[in-house]
C-alpha cells in the first residue's frame, strides 16, 4: 500500500506519475497547436524521454526493493539456521 512505503519510494512513484502526466499533456497540447492534427517529432521525442524516465524510476525502485527483500530473507534464514544448530548442540550435550 502507498501509505506503508518509505518516503524515498513515495517520491519515486510520485515523480514517475508526474513525468507520465507531463508527457501525456505535452502530446495532447501538441495535437491541437499549429499545425493542427500533426504532432511534431520534438514532442514525440520528449514524450519518449518522459516515459523512459518514469519506467527507469519504477524499474530501479522495484529492482532494489526485490534485492533488499532477498537479502533480508537470506539473513533471517542464516540466523534461524544458526539458532537451530545451537539448540541441537545443546540437546546433544545434555544427553
Amino acid at each position: 500500500r502507498f501509505q506503508d512505503l518509505h518516503i524515498k519510494d513515495k517520491i519515486a512513484y510520485l515523480l514517475s506519475v508526474a513525468s507520465f502526466l507531463c508527457g501525456s499533456i505535452l502530446v495532447f497540447f501538441g495535437l491541437f497547436l499549429a499545425p493542427v492534427g500533426i504532432i511534431d517529432s520534438s514532442v514525440l521525442s520528449s514524450l519518449g524521454l518522459f516515459l523512459s524516465f518514469a519506467g527507469a524510476i519504477i524499474g530501479i525502485n522495484t529492482h532494489y526493493s526485490t534485492e533488499l527483500n532477498h537479502f533480508k530473507s537470506k539473513v533471517e534464514y542464516e540466523i534461524n539456521d544458526r539458532e537451530r544448530k545451537i539448540k541441537e548442540k545443546e540437546n546433544t550435550d545434555e544427553q
